[in-house]
Parts: structure tokens; C-alpha cells; sequence
């Protein structure tokens, strides 16, 4: 599968089990209902059963764009975990909500292990 590394969540190679969005090679683009599915959105790699699912590239931008936003928001984040904890959400929107979280997790976790440390850490007073 080619991976759009502008679009895509995790890189191609890891192996954390994050949402994964990239876009489709040419023959595995498909017209559905209209609409032309050239993106991808893969959930639960790390399991045994992963889902893909094809989607159009509105979609897949908006679900990157609602991704940053909680990459850099902790509350929305905390919002959205708790939704999940306390409401009836079908399987795939569980399984949805389930991986944004782990995903921006994931990525604000890394950015955080990246952020340079301010002078009074690092004997640059």
C-alpha cells in the first residue's frame, strides 16, 4: 500500500496499532454511491481482524484535522475519552473513537518527548 507521508497519521512501518489514513494507488480506488473512495482509514492494526475502510478525501481530511486538534488539546481529548466511557456508541464508532484516542496519544506523547527543554533545564541559565 502506498502511504501519502503529507496525510498519513503514523508512518508506514510502525507498529503501535495507531489509526493509520492514507491515500489509495490508483487500482485500489473505487466509486461508490458517486462519491470516489481514494483514501484508506485503518483501525485496529494491531489486531487480528484490522479494519480498513475506503473513504473520500474530504473525510479523510477532516478526520486528520479533528486528529490535530486533539493532538494539541488535551481537553478535547479528555472530552472524547469520557464520551466514549459513558455513551452508547455503535461497535465501528467505538472502534473509531478508540483509535483517535490512542493515535493522538501516540503523537502528542511523541511531540512532547521532542519539545526542546527551557533554559532552567538544561544549563542554559
Amino acid at each position: 500500500m502506498h502511504h501519502a507521508p503529507v496525510a498519513a497519521v503514523s508512518k508506514p512501518g510502525d507498529d503501535d496499532g495507531l489509526m493509520r489514513i492514507s491515500r489509495l494507488p490508483a487500482p485500489l480506488v473505487r466509486q461508490q454511491g458517486g462519491v470516489t473512495k481514494d483514501w484508506v482509514v485503518l483501525l485496529d492494526e494491531d489486531q487480528p481482524r484490522p479494519v480498513a475502510w475506503r473513504v473520500h478525501a474530504r473525510f479523510a481530511g477532516y478526520l486528520i484535522g479533528r486528529l490535530a486538534t486533539l493532538i494539541d488539546d488535551p481537553s478535547a481529548l479528555a472530552t472524547l475519552e469520557n464520551r466514549l466511557d459513558g455513551e452508547h456508541f455503535t461497535m465501528e464508532a467505538r472502534t473509531l473513537f478508540s483509535d483517535i484516542i490512542r493515535t493522538a496519544r501516540g503523537h502528542a506523547s511523541r511531540q512532547e518527548a521532542t519539545r526542546p527543554l527551557p533554559p532552567e533545564h538544561n544549563g542554559d541559565a
